[in-house]
């Protein structure tokens, strides 16, 4: 829904450890187009971050700064919250 929005920040996803069968079906079920998601196989992203926990919501800037890392599900206020403190970050 906020991924749909005009002029939206993009919202992109990454399934990690899971083959890529199980990720389309997933998709296909719940209607959600594949086009903003990766396949992490090696849960290299999890390593990077330092995320032990799923699901797991980062926040990043237009420059590439991680501003918050949220670990566990998010509210419609939280998620609110990440993507203007990611849009303010200068």
């Amino acid at each position: 829904a906020v991924a749909s929005r005009p002029g939206e920040v993009p919202i992109l996803l990454a399934d990690q450890g899971e083959a890529q069968a199980i990720v389309s079906g997933f998709l296909g079920r719940e209607n959600i187009g594949a086009r903003h998601v990766a396949l992490d196989p090696d849960r290299g992203l999890s390593q990077a971050l330092k995320v032990a926990g799923y699901p797991a919501t980062a926040f990043v800037a237009g420059d590439g700064t991680i501003v918050q890392l949220q670990l566990g599900e998010l509210s419609r206020a939280a998620l609110a919250d990440g993507i203007e403190l990611a849009r303010k970050h200068r």
